[in-house]
């Protein structure tokens, strides 16, 4: 039986051999089950956490455990080199094609410079870190050193993990495994039952937290590279003499992995750092309220969370499509990902407007009611990040890092000077405000440079006919997202019987 010819690829047998994956929508159920409830898991795990947190450790203790999140965060995604995108963006492809030898090559190299990456941050945490302690009256001591380096070290190796396996279209695992600044779900929950194990025996204090953290980290490690290793088991090449192989294709060398890991790495943590440099200027220059702002930050997550779903869901496909000039699938994919994310956002942030404080009293205690207003302010400059849909992820994945490097570095800079005079001058509310303009103009600048170098569009649409028609097209979706399996498996059915 003889099936429509997409590339390529799919004109010749190819010499794989694996289950055929369920079609259309099946599978995106499937696959969005898996990671949206992934991510809401993590979602709330990571919320619980901070609520148990909040009340075993001081207010000032609390935020300088979220300082120290964002700087493992920045230290991990160093750590990563960039290569948690690289593999999603070289991985895909060479499946597509059969080249499963070229896949493990890639993912051989990937971990080799992460272990040299591991050395390197943990000489620079050992060199900077007297400087970081004593601008944010931080614990000195060697002890702490270490769980600060060890963290970082752990979380890159997690996230790359993930990142492989979502690379091979492993969603399941990928989603148990990834997300958040302190590890992925299987590791939160880890976290949170130690936090509150020990906190039935014992104070809870700063050092005490980030070495159960560590711990959760180290007894998950282990159980993400083995289930890494049965999936890239499951994608090995069946040699067939008969099955030959259309398109040539090499795997990338080590200057061709880094000129590609550079430029997402700056992205990442340009990015990052101009997600998170709120909470640096707060430590600087709000110490007595960083507490209460990194309350008002881990519940704005809520709005921006649904289009973090979206992004794990699409980002394999988007270089595919690209590659095939797709234009026309992209944009129904992105603009349909960006409206099933756009719906539960604007709840959220209704939710969070509308009584924030009774939730930060309810959560974390009366203290922290006084972040109301400064939620409710970060919270609406999330949601124009969900408006403007996966913007980011698209020119990372379709080879646009640079212009996206520019438009973070340049939030970088603006949120710095301004959320800087802004805290000293009116305070969190001022720092809220600054922080919700820059993400405003950084999210309405990436996704007219995806209109301008791609000619489609990611945003959501404000038209209801046209979320009508988005929405009756899911099917498609569904096929869009599973393409990339299909390719990688798809042959003849008697060439299939030969292998077999």
């Amino acid at each position: 039986m003889k099936q429509p010819v997409e590339s390529a690829a799919l004109s010749c047998p190819m010499p794989c051999k694996i289950s055929t994956p369920r079609p259309g929508l099946a599978w995106l159920r499937s696959g969005a089950l898996w990671v949206i409830g992934g991510r809401i898991s993590g979602i709330g795990l990571t919320l619980l956490a901070n609520v148990v947190l909040a009340r075993q450790l001081s207010p000032d203790d609390f935020g300088k455990f979220n300082l120290l999140s964002s700087v493992i965060a920045l230290l991990s995604l160093f750590t990563m080199l960039g290569l948690s995108g690289a593999v999603v963006r070289f991985i895909p492809e060479q499946l597509a094609y059969g080249h499963g030898g070229n896949a493990r090559r890639i993912l051989r190299m990937s971990f080799m410079m992460l272990t040299i990456m591991c050395v390197v941050m943990a000489g620079i945490v050992w060199g900077g870190w007297p400087w970081l302690a004593a601008e944010y009256a931080l614990p000195d001591g060697t002890s702490f050193l270490l769980l600060v380096a060890a963290s970082a070290g752990l979380i890159a190796l997690l996230q790359l993990t993930a990142e492989s396996l979502r690379s091979f279209h492993e969603l399941r695992f990928a989603s148990l495994l990834s997300g958040g600044q302190t590890g992925g779900l299987l590791s939160n929950s880890l976290f949170v039952g130690l936090l509150l194990g020990s906190g039935l025996y014992a104070t809870t204090s700063l050092q005490n937290a980030l070495s159960l953290n560590v711990i959760s980290l180290l007894l998950i490690v282990p159980l993400a590279i083995l289930l890494l290793g049965k999936t890239v088991g499951n994608h090995q090449v069946i040699p067939d003499e008969n099955a030959t192989i259309a398109v040539s294709s090499e795997a990338p060398n080590l200057s061709q992995i880094l000129a590609v890991c550079v430029p997402i790495l700056l992205v990442q943590c340009v990015t990052l750092f101009s997600s998170q440099a709120d909470i640096f200027i707060a430590g600087a220059c709000c110490e007595q309220d960083l507490g209460f702002y990194s309350a008002a930050r881990r519940l704005m997550l809520l709005v921006a969370m649904p289009l973090q779903m979206a992004n794990f869901l699409v980002i394999s496909s988007i270089a595919e499509l690209k590659a095939k000039k797709q234009w026309a699938e992209l944009e129904g994919l992105l603009q349909t990902a960006g409206i099933l994310a756009a719906v539960p956002s604007l709840i959220a942030l209704t939710l969070l407007i509308v009584g924030g404080g009774p939730i930060l009293e309810l959560l974390f205690g009366p203290a922290y009611r006084e972040a109301a207003l400064p939620l409710a302010i970060l919270a609406v400059g999330q949601f124009a990040l969900t408006w403007a849909g996966s913007s980011h992820t698209t020119l990372l994945m379709t080879g646009h890092q640079n212009a996206a490097l520019v438009v973070n570095a340049l939030s970088a800079v603006l949120l710095v000077a301004g959320g800087a005079w802004a805290a000293n001058a009116y305070g969190i509310v001022g720092l809220a405000c600054a922080s919700a303009v820059v993400v405003v103009l950084e999210n309405l600048t990436l996704m007219l440079l995806v209109r301008r170098l791609l000619g489609i569009k990611t945003y959501v649409p404000g038209s209801l006919s046209k979320w009508s028609e988005r929405l009756s097209n899911l099917d498609s979706l569904g096929r869009i997202t599973t393409r990339a399996r299909r390719e990688e498996v798809f042959r003849d059915e008697d060439e299939v019987t030969r292998a077999e």
